[in-house]
């Protein structure tokens, strides 16, 4: 899974890719923002708390940006990065 380091590693080299296309063309390009998450944002997983979906993404939450749902109590949780990842490598149930 792309991390953010991964992205700003990503960033780098297509800002130099598109560098040489602006210098032949005599413009000015850069790339926007990236972002990443997992293949299927509809997928289940099963975790240690039950089965999850992700059910969102919170551009102006910095710390707990991406939101879920316990698909076995119905609650809605956020989280980090960090605990995205680990929940998008565990068994996808559906």
């Amino acid at each position: 899974m792309i991390t953010k380091t991964d992205l700003t590693t990503i960033r780098a080299k297509i800002n130099n890719a598109l560098q040489e296309i602006a210098n032949e063309y005599d413009a000015k390009m850069s790339i926007g923002s990236m972002g990443y998450g997992v293949d299927n944002p509809k997928s289940i997983f099963k975790t240690h708390s039950g089965r999850i979906q992700f059910t969102g993404y919170s551009t102006r939450s910095k710390k707990y940006p991406f939101i879920y749902q316990n698909l076995d109590n119905g609650k809605s949780y956020k989280c980090g990065y960090d605990q995205a990842e680990l929940y998008a490598t565990k068994e996808q149930v559906e």
